[in-house]
């Protein structure tokens, strides 16, 4: 074995020994299931008032959207996936990364529809189509994290945030077309604010 393959070897095992011994928390969104909302998190303690962490979340449904281009009522469906890493400060922790924290966060998040409605006036028929939209935001969070002496802890989460990024497109040209001349009517299904509210059931992993 040569001397860059003893020395990667060892780098590798310092890592993994590293990885070991670090304190990391792991958690899944309990209040989200009730929702088909499925989050789960990982968070890396830095220190006792510091950590670095993501959280990735799915969702699916139907909602009911109410005379959107004089069509009618009617319900779409819709699924949503976003990608949210986040920095966090704890105030006064107990056993470190506990207790009240203040965080900001970066939030990608997309959205398909379908079974949307459509009225098309020259036409005079009703076209049902589909919509993807690819957001891009930031935003600020406080919560609360409670740790157990067997290493289980629960979190509640406030965040709130604003997208400044938003990319549309459809799968209908009409459709399109419309949206095209018309851009601030597509922004009926799509908020600029992030609002979030997380309680999540987690598991401490190591120590530091």
């Amino acid at each position: 074995m040569n001397m860059k393959k003893i020395i990667l070897s060892l780098l590798v095992a310092a890592l993994s020994i590293s990885s070991i011994m670090a304190q990391q928390d792991v958690k899944f969104n309990a209040f989200g299931m009730f929702f088909k909302n499925y989050g789960f998190g990982y968070e890396y303690v830095i220190n006792d008032e510091m950590s670095a962490g993501v959280f990735i979340d799915y969702a699916n449904g139907s909602l009911y959207l109410d005379m959107l281009n004089d069509v009618g009522d009617y319900d779409y469906d819709y699924n949503r996936f976003s990608f949210s890493p986040e920095f966090r400060f704890y105030t006064n922790p107990d056993f470190g990364a506990d207790k009240r924290f203040f965080a900001v966060y970066a939030r990608y998040q997309n959205v398909n529809y379908d079974n949307l409605e459509f009225h098309d006036n020259n036409t005079n028929k009703t076209i049902k189509y589909g919509m993807n939209n690819s957001l891009l935001g930031i935003g600020l969070s406080t919560g609360q994290k409670w740790v157990t002496n067997s290493g289980f802890y629960f979190e509640t989460y406030w965040g709130f945030g604003r997208f400044f990024s938003s990319n549309i497109t459809f799968d209908n040209s009409t459709v399109e077309e419309y949206y095209n001349v018309n851009s601030t009517a597509a922004y009926v299904y799509a908020s600029s604010w992030d609002f979030r509210f997380q309680f999540s059931v987690g598991y401490r992993i190591g120590g530091y």
